[in-house]
């Protein structure tokens, strides 16, 4: 679709949105007032489609909640993904803020994690990066309810790319009619300004959600030496506008999201000189729910996403379609099945990639047994079929156990699978790489084991894993031709640990962290150590106090050294300084108060100071990809402050 008609369609849904919504005076602050086990204990939806806790979801499961976020503060999602345990944030070499590892998994194409929006896939085909580039980066905040993290794979229920983990983003529902207005302003010349409205009628239970936001920067300046030896300075701006647009009525849920980006790239791979890059992205979603009786329910759900990139050089349309139906057959079992379809139609204007287009169908169910009031066993399968590869079928097996009151534990047995992406079977671009239309798809399983320890306000938990990846998908040189070609070679083993924690001491005062450890090699041929190069050890530590008035917090994500092997210094320039642990320290501190009666009729207003990079670390990064020659690059932004302004009606 032309940006044009795009963006037609979305000011004039917000202008009917606009016009209906009524301002009216809610009491947001009653967070404070909840019991310390209301703040910890929180439902989850994305292990098995439906609510439970998170100690008896089948999956090891972490998540930030909206709290979470008021306290510790973050310009965009991307700060708050960074804070989940077993994440690092990453770029790829040319496109900044783009690329996300877990449990020292790495591909730069990003395509082993899954993104969800309110348990809803939401992917781009052609180089799976862009969900991450342009959604991290440019999705409201101020919309945002809870995101919740599965450590593991999740193929059974959401089909190709949740390969490590799936990320669910989940959306406020209006509980009452409230407006708000943010503006602020910061380091690198940024600016920024959002404006969001919720409405809810309790009598027709119509509840609509808008949010139209921008941002622009002038940008941190990345030092580095380059292919040819000579000292770059690089400035790293971007500037994004996004309109978001929720309906909720009854069963009834509409969603539609369009995200504009602009940003500067650094120009480190080979044939890549430093520029910028437009990407858009467009998504609509329309989920209708039926009742049956008290027992069984039914889900449809369609979604279109339109993605195009550089002004519609190249442009990628993906139609989604499934069917879900979930149900208790007696007290003890509860099942879901269910089927979806997808077609992908990627269409290119340059000689890079090849327009194409793909088909996948996938089938799934999943039955739990509550064996006991402590012991519940899950078990769950999907088969899939994706067009020009063959069938695969991938189970999952699950026991969750409580001991106690307090004490509980799972052990988890799941694969997964991965589709070559269009890039992988499609690319043309001398010297660097080129596709290959025989690859078959990636696969993995996963053993894990988790311990978990809970009560009113604390959480504890310390997890195992062990991954085997099969059939990897990498960049291998061809020297007849004297380019990489796409080839199914690697096959990597995956361990490590886990620990989880969040007390809260009061109401208001609140620590929240976690550690990983994770190793991993190559084992096709010989064994390789530290095939990722990602560190070993990562940690995260936050405290946070909130109380009527004032929010403060700090959080510092720590991150270990990064990793070397032989293939990794045989293919790399070393002219730029090695990856060294390093601390990113971020503080927030936020002042709200309510308004005297005014005409305006102004509810409240917010001063918020949020600062990133608090220590002014270099923070730099390995190279990602084979066709990246520097040894490392500058990865994130100097010391940044931003200050920000909201107004609630």
């Amino acid at each position: 679709m032309p940006h044009s008609n795009k963006k037609r369609i979305c000011l004039l849904l917000a202008a009917l949105l606009q016009g209906s919504l009524v301002p009216a005076y809610a009491d947001d602050l009653a967070v404070f007032d909840l019991p310390l086990a209301s703040l910890l204990q929180v439902d989850v939806t994305t292990v098995s489609r439906q609510s439970e806790t998170i100690y008896e979801a089948p999956g090891i499961i972490s998540v930030v909640t909206r709290d979470d976020i008021d306290r510790y503060g973050a310009i965009s999602l991307r700060d708050v993904i960074g804070r989940l345990p077993g994440i690092n944030l990453l770029s790829d070499g040319d496109f900044q803020n783009d690329n996300i590892s877990l449990r020292g998994d790495s591909l730069y194409l990003n395509n082993h994690l899954l993104i969800l929006i309110d348990g809803n896939p939401y992917r781009s085909i052609p180089g799976a990066s862009e969900p991450f580039r342009n959604l991290f980066n440019s999705f409201p905040l101020d919309v945002v309810e809870r995101v919740e993290l599965i450590r593991g794979p999740g193929s059974v229920l959401y089909g190709a790319n949740a390969y490590t983990g799936v990320i669910n983003i989940i959306t406020v529902q209006p509980t009452e009619t409230k407006q708000s207005i943010t503006v602020g302003t910061g380091s690198n010349n940024a600016k920024f300004a959002s404006a969001t409205s919720h409405y809810y009628d309790p009598d027709s239970a119509l509840g609509v959600s808008l949010n139209v936001s921008g941002w622009d920067d002038k940008g941190w300046t990345a030092t580095f030496v380059d292919i040819n030896q000579q000292d770059e300075r690089v400035t790293m701006g971007e500037d994004f506008r996004s309109i978001y647009a929720n309906i909720r009525f009854h069963e009834t849920d509409f969603t539609l999201n369009n995200t504009n980006r602009d940003s500067d790239t650094l120009g480190q791979r080979s044939g890549f000189m430093p520029g910028q890059l437009e990407d858009e992205q467009f998504y609509v979603s329309l989920t209708q729910g039926f009742e049956f009786n008290r027992n069984w329910r039914a889900k449809t759900h369609g979604s279109w996403i339109n993605s195009s990139v550089n002004d519609s050089q190249f442009d990628d349309d993906e139609y989604f379609l499934e069917q879900t139906f979930t149900g208790q057959i007696s007290d003890e079992v509860e099942v879901i099945f269910g089927i979806n379809t997808m077609k992908t139609k990627f269409v290119s204007q340059a000689d890079i990639l090849k327009s194409t287009e793909l088909d996948a169908t996938q089938v799934f169910s999943q039955l739990a047994y509550q064996y006991d009031t402590n012991t519940k066993y899950v078990v769950g399968g999907q088969l899939n079929q994706a067009q020009g590869q063959k069938s695969d079928f991938v189970p999952r097996l699950a026991v969750t156990h409580q001991f106690s009151d307090t004490w509980g534990a799972k052990l988890l047995y799941s694969e997964a699978y991965r589709s070559p992406s269009i890039l992988e079977t499609s690319a043309n671009i001398p010297p660097v790489v080129r596709g290959n239309r025989e690859l078959e798809s990636e696969t993995v399983e996963t053993f894990e084991l988790e311990a978990f320890y809970h009560d009113e306000s604390s959480f504890l938990s310390l997890s195992l894993y062990q991954s085997k990846q099969k059939n990897l998908i990498a960049p291998q040189f061809v020297p007849a031709d004297t380019i990489f070609e796409y080839q199914n070679v690697d096959q990597r083993l995956f361990y490590g640990s886990e620990l989880t924690f969040s007390h809260a001491i009061t109401n208001a005062l609140k620590i929240d962290g976690s550690a990983a450890y994770q190793r991993n090699k190559e084992t096709s041929n010989e064994d390789i150590h530290d095939i990722t190069t990602l560190p070993h050890i990562s940690a995260k530590l936050g405290i946070s106090y909130s109380d009527e008035h004032h929010r403060i917090a700090l959080w510092d994500n720590y991150v270990g050294d990064y990793q070397s092997n032989a293939a990794f210094d045989a293919s790399k320039l070393d002219y730029n300084p090695r990856a060294k642990a390093y601390h990113y320290l971020t503080a927030h501190y936020s002042w709200r108060a309510e308004a005297r009666a005014n005409r305006a009729n102004i509810k409240d207003f917010e001063f918020s100071a949020f600062v990133q990079n608090v220590l002014d670390k270099d923070i730099r990064q390995n190279s990602l990809t084979t066709s990246t020659p520097l040894n490392t690059y500058p990865s994130d932004t100097s010391r940044a402050l931003y200050l920000s302004f909201t107004l609630g009606f």
